[in-house]
């Protein structure tokens, strides 16, 4: 996973009076030794000089935090959760960083550009020198579309941030750069306006791309809150089909591509009925 880990080299610089903010002790009982317990350290920028990467805790364990001073949290050796937010390269983060603290562990939250998403928070352990936890998304946190793809597919890329949400599916046993069918699911939320002009707006964005790739593009169907579409790359044995709802204020886009002209002719039929019966929402409403 290729992380962007980023120190705070002034906090790093400072002396420990000044780079810590003291500790807040999340466990019941007798103060444990530095050897005996673990500590989180916050990502926190103490002189407000720039407000684009942070990382806090508000909960561990199920258990509210509130707002503290304290920028290093004490556990107990064992399981943990704890729920975080912040930002990361200026973009907003939500998330639970789900670890096993040991006796003496050091682990820092640093920022991630993401592999799913925009950004992240990651939980960096100081002596294994590896990264332990993160708020990256799971393949089912980002899907959009209720569709029964069956066991024979499976989920090969995803994404999800804010404001977008994406899945590609390809059959068990093909990938996402060699496949024979792929579905790929789609919502962003929508900047307004009436259902009609953004789905006539998506239509002619992608006439317009696939006029520049010298592939053909049909209009099947058109109703007040869907348009499905059909592609074909003449130099290729590929066919694409693509449904536009909007939904809720999101504008969703299911996609299917064959490239064999026999699965295209058997099955086309069967994904245009299965992609407007979809229930639809965006991740996490």
């Amino acid at each position: 996973m290729p992380y962007c880990l980023v120190r705070l080299a002034l906090v790093l610089a400072l002396p420990p009076a000044l780079a810590a903010c003291g500790t807040l002790r999340l466990y019941e009982g007798e103060p444990r030794s530095r050897d005996e317990a673990a500590r989180v350290h916050e990502m926190v920028d103490i002189f407000s000089l720039s407000a684009s990467s942070k990382a806090v805790a508000t909960a561990c364990d199920g258990k509210a935090l509130g707002s503290h001073s304290e920028s290093t949290l004490e556990l107990l050796p064992g399981p943990h959760a704890i729920d975080v937010e912040g930002r990361a390269l200026g973009v907003p983060v939500v998330g639970t960083l789900r670890f096993t603290a040991e006796a003496g562990g050091e682990y820092q939250m640093m920022m991630s550009t993401g592999s799913h998403s925009r950004g992240g928070i990651v939980l960096y352990d100081e002596r294994a020198e590896r990264v332990v936890a993160d708020t990256e998304p799971t393949a089912e946190q980002a899907r959009s579309a209720e569709l029964d793809l069956g066991p024979d597919w499976h989920v090969v890329d995803w994404y999800l941030d804010d404001v977008s949400a994406g899945q590609f599916w390809v059959p068990v046993g093909e990938s996402k750069d060699a496949w024979r069918q792929s579905v790929s699911l789609g919502a962003q939320r929508a900047e307004g306006g009436e259902a009609a002009a953004v789905l006539d707006a998506e239509v002619e964005q992608f006439g317009r791309l696939a006029r520049d790739r010298s592939v053909t593009c049909e209009v099947l169907d058109a109703g007040p809150t869907h348009r499905q579409l059909r592609f074909h790359q003449p130099d290729a044995p590929e066919w694409s089909l693509t449904c536009i709802r909007v939904h809720d204020g999101v504008l969703h886009r299911m996609s299917w591509s064959a490239r064999d002209a026999a699965t295209w002719q058997a099955d086309e039929s069967r994904w245009r009925a299965a992609f407007l019966a979809a229930p639809l929402s965006f991740p996490g409403d």
